[in-house]
């Protein structure tokens, strides 16, 4: 399990890098217990968002992911880990550019 989360990590640098600065923007600004309940929150509506579309076309419309890395990086139930995660500070960064 740790090399599949390492080996996740060493393919989307991008997303983890920024995931690390969402995390030194996000903590400062709300507090590790709001920093954490956005989080998974926000990673829960993204996965479900996720899922469904390649399941049930809603709400994004139908599409698929190609597998061709789900032996090297984490997936959940059919949806790169990271892809969900990227919701989370996209999010954030929308919202606090928004209040700027």
């Amino acid at each position: 399990m740790l090399d599949t989360i390492f080996d996740t990590i060493v393919m989307r640098p991008y997303v983890f890098t920024f995931f690390v600065v969402f995390l030194l923007a996000c903590v400062p600004h709300v507090g590790w217990r709001k920093t954490l309940t956005f989080t998974v929150a926000a990673y829960l509506i993204a996965f479900i968002s996720e899922k469904l579309s390649i399941t049930t076309g809603f709400p994004y419309g139908w599409y698929y992911y190609l597998d061709t890395t789900s032996h090297k990086e984490l997936w959940v139930s059919g949806v790169p880990f990271f892809d969900s995660l990227s919701y989370v500070f996209l999010t954030y960064f929308s919202y606090t550019t928004a209040l700027f």
